[in-house]
């Protein structure tokens, strides 16, 4: 929701500056009217060639520095996004288009007027699908739960933190709808994929149960499958485990009842009210390892 919600100020924000550093140039030295009948064609067409000049800078410079703000912010603890550079300089150019489309009304020129303030409105529009995408999964996340991941659409892969892995759409193995998702594993001691944005509160449910397939290919005829679940009072601090042993070329279904999971810190006990995070991946892989998860879900 956050993301979301932060995306969506991207564009208006760096819109906002460019239309205040376009109306300003226009206070101190501004464009002649060519509304008169009496301006002649090559005056109206040289107005014209400056008004694209002052869009032109002005889209060049706030986007390069929308750039350089992605990555100072980096060294903040935050990374460089490249959505969010985009995002604003598609707000640049949605203003400067907004600010022509004034413009041309001034002029009494109505249909290129309309034009660029239609062209104003599709470019913002564009800047607003991804995170207007992202509000969307959060409200289909809250519908489809207990599923906590069905796999059926490109931003709910927003959901998980893939640091160790890569991770996409595929159709094989898929148990549950059209699409599966295939995570590539990195060799390390425990990669793993993470589960960081999902319905809270487990009370009501006494197990994690979910699909997954390890690829053929994979060099290891036998994986031992890490899943860890961690709750907001034990979060950095210890989490609780469960090993699955898995055949390669396989697919199973896998039900693991709450009450199999293990304390990482002997004596801790879970709060299943407060749910945070869910971690899976192979334990030990030694080698680059495939694997297909679907429908993770609770059940009672």
């Amino acid at each position: 929701m956050a993301t979301g919600l932060g995306d969506l100020v991207h564009a208006p924000l760096f819109g906002s500056l460019a239309l205040a550093w376009l109306f300003v140039w226009q206070r101190l030295a501004p464009l002649d009217n060519t509304s008169s009948n009496d301006v002649g064609h090559g005056q109206r067409i040289h107005q014209g060639r400056r008004l694209v000049a002052r869009g032109a800078v002005v889209w060049i410079s706030l986007s390069v520095f929308g750039v350089g703000m992605e990555f100072l912010q980096s060294g903040t603890g935050r990374s460089a996004s490249r959505h969010d550079a985009i995002a604003n300089s598609l707000g640049i150019a949605a203003a400067i288009a907004g600010y022509t489309a004034v413009w041309f009304l001034s002029q009494r020129r109505t249909r290129s007027a309309w034009g660029f303030g239609m062209l104003a409105l599709a470019i913002l529009a564009f800047a607003w699908w991804r995170p207007m995408m992202l509000l969307v999964d959060v409200v289909r996340m809250q519908k489809q739960f207990p599923v906590l991941a069905s796999f059926e659409s490109s931003e709910e892969l927003t959901r998980w933190y893939m640091g160790t892995a890569e991770g996409i759409l595929v159709h094989t193995d898929a148990t549950d709808g059209e699409y599966a998702f295939q995570v590539d594993y990195q060799r390390a001691t425990s990669p793993a994929i993470t589960l960081i944005d999902m319905v809270p509160d487990w009370s009501e449910y006494s197990a994690l149960e979910f699909d997954v397939a390890v690829d053929a290919t994979n060099p290891n005829p036998m994986l031992t499958l890490l899943i860890r679940i961690i709750d907001e009072p034990h979060n950095g601090t210890g989490a609780f485990l469960h090993t699955v042993e898995l055949p390669g070329g396989q697919r199973r279904h896998i039900r693991i009842p709450f009450a199999e999971f293990t304390a990482q810190n002997e004596g801790d006990s879970i709060d299943f009210h407060r749910m945070m995070f869910v971690d899976i991946g192979p334990l030990q892989p030694g080698a680059p390892t495939r694997i297909r998860f679907d429908r993770i879900a609770l059940s009672k």
